[in-house]
């Protein structure tokens, strides 16, 4: 099963989404909504020029595909903290064949790498689809009518899905994607002092030189020491294939506020391993410490990062002009912060 992401400007694809969607729409909600405001629904939501403008407003569109055929389609967006389930189809022939745990699986990721531990979505009071719901984790969070024009109304459950958030992570990440979180620890000294001596990867650091051994050692220690004081961890080791290829963390600043950082062995660049840890990272906080505001800063010219920061929401804060300085040559710094 792939997962086809939809562009507001691919005309041709909003065409084949739209007439997707009004398929599925209308055999699966006319008997729950009857067909006047089931049609009036379609038009207001389904439409291309509605489905363009609601990606064009932030909401990401994936078709569901199979053996090169559209089988379903989701979208979905950040709202308020959390990632909202907009659209979670299937067409009628394809119900019941295990795609919908694949989708949830899709979906579960996404959640993760934008920084997010629950998603809401809400559904009709009569829709079967709540048993659904329940069975892949959806817990009932309220109750929400929404007038929607020309007197009809959405009478809805609003449902919550948390993700398990004891480390940052699923918790089956390592099998699935080789990717896994352990809190930093004495054993992984090794491993992470191969980060802080790499010359080619400290240049995106605010690191000044490559460590030491002893240093390494020192830097650890550092860090283990900003933990000791923690309900929950907050720095972490990275592992891929049960090798150490990383770090990510928010070291505690003083209660409620923290630090943002993760360093990528060279190694394993080019993996989404960056954007992916950075997003677990934020997560987990946002699942432990509610509340709380988390700070990173960035040098400039490393655009990468300052996009991984944007996407999980942060904002710019100030940008100090020469902030650092290495060996003489001194690069600008953006700060950054994120209340969560």
């Amino acid at each position: 099963m792939e997962f086809i992401p939809v562009l507001s400007k691919d005309a041709e694809q909003i065409q084949a989404l739209s007439r997707l969607a009004v398929r599925i729409v209308r055999d699966y909600f006319t008997p729950i909504i009857g067909e006047t405001q089931n049609e009036y629904m379609i038009e207001k939501f389904q439409s291309p020029s509605s489905i363009s403008r609601q990606i064009e407003e932030g909401a990401n569109y994936y078709f569901v595909r199979k053996d090169n055929r559209n089988i379903g389609f989701l979208a979905f967006y950040p709202r308020d903290g959390r990632m909202y389930l907009s659209k979670f189809y299937l067409d009628k022939a394809e119900r019941g064949k295990g795609h919908a745990s694949g989708m949830m699986d899709f979906l579960v990721d996404e959640t993760l790498k934008c920084g997010y531990s629950s998603i809401l979505l809400n559904v009709n009071r009569n829709n079967p689809a709540i048993a659904a719901y329940e069975h892949m984790g959806f817990r009932k969070a309220g109750e929400e009518k929404t007038h929607i024009g020309r007197g009809f109304i959405m009478d809805d459950y609003v449902m919550q899905f948390d993700l398990n958030q004891e480390r940052p992570g699923r918790p089956d990440s390592g099998r699935k994607t080789g990717l896994r979180c352990e809190p930093i620890a004495a054993e992984h000294l090794g491993g992470l002092t191969a980060l802080w001596t790499d010359e080619a990867l400290i240049r995106y650091t605010n690191i000044k030189a490559p460590c030491s051994p002893k240093e390494g050692e020192q830097r650890l220690a550092v860090f283990l020491d900003n933990q000791k004081d923690l309900t929950c961890p907050t720095i972490f080791t990275l592992f891929y294939a049960d090798e150490i290829c990383g770090m990510a963390g928010c070291p505690l600043i003083r209660k409620n506020e923290f630090g943002f950082f993760y360093q990528i062995n060279r190694c394993f660049w080019n993996k989404g391993i960056g954007g992916k840890s950075a997003g677990w990272m934020i997560a987990y906080m946002r699942a432990n410490y509610p509340g709380s505001t988390i700070y990173g800063d960035v040098v400039t010219e490393n655009t990468a990062s300052v996009k991984i920061l944007e996407k999980l929401g942060f904002k710019s804060s100030a940008v100090r002009e020469n902030g650092f300085e290495r060996g003489g040559k001194t690069w600008d710094v953006e700060d950054f912060y994120l209340k969560i």
